[in-house]
């Protein structure tokens, strides 16, 4: 995102030196707004740290001063407790994101007896998307259900956009991902009701720390560190070995 990117200075230098008047967070969106109409504001809330708020402008999450003149990208931490409070923010956000998803605006591959079900962020055109795809019996004998929301991560003007909107439109969605995640050309329509799922869940994606596809999100807000085969997801859903640190996925 070239604009942010020319916004984004460190300058905590700066803010600890300087005097800060706290605002609300419906004048530092205004701030925003007065700084670049061009910017698109989903987010703006208090944060640990006196003088910035967090935020998420132009679907990248991060910190904003309270004039909205100056953006920062990256993670804040406590460093005694060495916890990751960006991390924490994001995971509140995955919970809310998982209890309002509207299963018709899914796609849904269930086993006939469920234990578990993890949402992913997928691509059709990702080799490790294609993976995970591929080991859905295997998911599904161990009775983990794989609920899939879109993500196509070379954007909005890109083939695999139009792919997964036409995917999302198909009469058969099951059927038109597997398709699609096979090189297949869907040719159903684009122009569907349904296709605007794409764009919401983007967005999301974006919102929700997304690094990459395929994303695995588990209920309570948790992020897989990208592919896992049935006998690792199995045993995470169980309780018997913790997911990866870091929501790291391939792009």
């Amino acid at each position: 995102m070239k604009r942010l990117a020319q916004m984004g200075l460190w300058l905590f230098a700066s803010l600890c030196i300087a005097p800060v008047l706290l605002a609300d967070e419906a004048d530092v969106l205004a701030a925003i707004q007065k700084a670049n109409p061009a910017l698109t504001i989903k987010e703006v809330k208090n944060s640990p740290l006196n003088g910035l708020y967090y935020a998420v402008v132009d679907g990248t999450s991060g910190y904003i001063s309270a004039d909205g003149k100056l953006f920062i990208t990256g993670d804040m931490f406590d460093v005694a407790s060495r916890t990751n409070l960006s991390e924490q923010t994001r995971k509140t956000a995955r919970v809310d994101f998982l209890k309002a998803l509207d299963p018709k605006d899914t796609i849904v591959f269930a086993p006939r007896e469920v234990k578990h079900t993890v949402t992913v962020f997928t691509d059709v055109d990702c080799a490790y998307c294609r993976k995970l795809h591929a080991e859905m019996p295997k998911y599904h004998e161990r009775g983990i259900g794989v609920r899939y929301v879109a993500y196509p991560r070379s954007g909005r003007e890109s083939e695999s956009w139009g792919t997964m909107q036409a995917v999302w439109c198909a009469s058969d969605r099951q059927d038109a991902l597997t398709r699609a995640k096979r090189d297949e050309k869907i040719t159903s329509s684009k122009n569907c009701k349904a296709a605007a799922n794409v764009e919401t869940q983007y967005e999301l994606g974006n919102r929700l720390g997304l690094q990459g596809t395929p994303m695995i999100l588990l209920a309570d807000g948790r992020v897989l560190g990208g592919f896992a085969n049935a006998d690792e997801l199995s045993k995470i859903l169980e309780g018997k070995k913790l997911p990866a640190a870091a929501p790291a996925a391939a792009k």
